[in-house]
């Protein structure tokens, strides 16, 4: 609970700032002029591994910072792009890091995944950078879980599942990358993912009964990227 109000703060603040500074700038009320290249989409990429970072999800968070700001420093610091070029290594040193930093987080929730998988996995989190995951998941209390996909792909076939009567969201995030979730044409699925240069495809029909019990709930955001459901 503590963790959910948490997170929900930072999103909150972060999302406060972010859109006071632009609506400040928009009305010409700043002491100074923000550079063009805080619109771009190298820039994005830094903001959303802030993002992560301030909802303690270090992974991602060190990617997306570090290929934003390897991207934005020829803009930025006016280098010539050979120099730049030069530093590419640095990739990864960082991801490295990060590979590390999460390793120490999953050997720290290690008996929280031994419960999930006792409890076949009702819940589960998947990540995937520059690559790509097909997964089939069955469970017959199934409450959701949490899927980011920057610069890939993640497949999740969910029709072996039974969902949990009370809670059951998936929480997406796609950046340069796709989501595709396989689902049964008996559930009432909703969604709140809010694209930005991105798409949300629902393909495939829904039953003529669709059990109302069986709600599916999908939240997220798609950054050039995109969302497929797929109903079977």
């Amino acid at each position: 609970m503590r963790k959910n109000i948490y997170h929900r703060l930072i999103t909150a603040l972060f999302l406060i700032v972010i859109g006071t500074v632009l609506l400040l700038n928009n009305l010409h009320l700043l002491p100074f002029v923000l550079p063009a290249y805080i619109f771009t989409w190298q820039m994005a990429l830094i903001v959303l591994g802030v993002f992560f970072l301030l909802r303690l999800k270090v992974f991602p968070g060190i990617i997306l910072l570090g290929l934003g700001m390897y991207f934005i420093a020829p803009i930025a610091l006016r280098l010539p792009q050979e120099k730049i070029e030069a530093f590419w290594p640095a990739l990864l040193i960082l991801f490295g890091i990060a590979v590390f930093l999460k390793g120490f987080e999953d050997s720290r929730k290690k008996k929280h995944w031994k419960k999930i998988i006792k409890r076949e996995t009702a819940e589960f989190n998947n990540t995937v950078i520059f690559g790509g995951e097909s997964k089939k998941v069955s469970s017959y209390d199934f409450k959701g879980g949490k899927l980011v996909a920057i610069f890939g792909g993640l497949e999740i076939d969910l029709t072996n599942c039974t969902l949990n009567k009370e809670n059951n969201v998936v929480e997406v995030v796609a950046v340069f990358g796709g989501v595709t979730l396989i689902v049964p044409k008996e559930w009432n699925v909703r969604t709140d993912v809010l694209p930005i240069m991105g798409g949300i495809e629902d393909s495939g029909k829904a039953s003529e009964y669709v059990d109302p019990a069986a709600e599916f709930f999908i939240k997220g955001v798609a950054i050039l990227g995109g969302l497929e459901i797929k109903r079977v």
